[in-house]
């Protein structure tokens, strides 16, 4: 089967009908783009062109609480920063790793309530600006297109409120 462009691959694939391979897809990390091009691949040259994976255009749809992003502290080696969902953290600059979570806002089910209400739907929640510019191009090479809302249990847990808070309320608050 002749290669065929990402959109064709996956719209294929969630219709169930042959493609000519599994879609291959993927977000690594900043620091994992870095070992790549220390290793090799040319810089300008995006990691799916490289290795002949997927292309996908995330929309972006920004539906934190909006709290400040504040770097704290910085060093060669590392940052503390608060996020938009009100965490403060510790993230490595050159290594691979799961951000240190060091403090979150939610806390407790009134601080949910206060975050929720920060969470509002509004049209500057989406960059769309950067959408008239990409999506065009992005269509016209083939690529995939999605839109991300970031939530499930990864964001609950880890990047808004604690697993160990998430998982002690689940038991005492359900």
């Amino acid at each position: 089967m002749t290669p065929i462009t990402t959109h064709e691959r996956m719209t294929r694939a969630y219709t169930h009908r042959e493609a000519d391979r599994v879609p291959i897809f993927d977000f690594p990390w900043d620091t994992t783009i870095e070992r790549w091009r220390r290793e090799g691949m040319p810089a300008g040259m995006s990691y799916e062109d490289f290795f002949g994976v997927d292309s996908v255009y995330l929309i972006q749809v920004d539906n934190s609480p909006r709290y400040p992003k504040k770097v704290l502290e910085e060093t060669e080696d590392y940052l503390v920063s608060t996020t938009e969902w009100g965490v403060t953290l510790k993230k490595w600059k050159h290594r691979s790793s799961t951000p240190h979570f060091l403090d979150f806002t939610i806390t407790s089910p009134d601080s949910w309530r206060k975050a929720r209400e920060r969470m509002a739907p509004t049209r500057d929640r989406i960059d769309w600006d950067s959408l008239k510019k990409e999506y065009a191009l992005r269509r016209k090479r083939g690529d995939w297109i999605e839109a991300l809302a970031w939530f499930g249990f990864d964001v609950t847990h880890a990047w808004a409120v604690g697993t160990e808070r998430l998982l002690v309320a689940l038991l005492e608050q359900p």
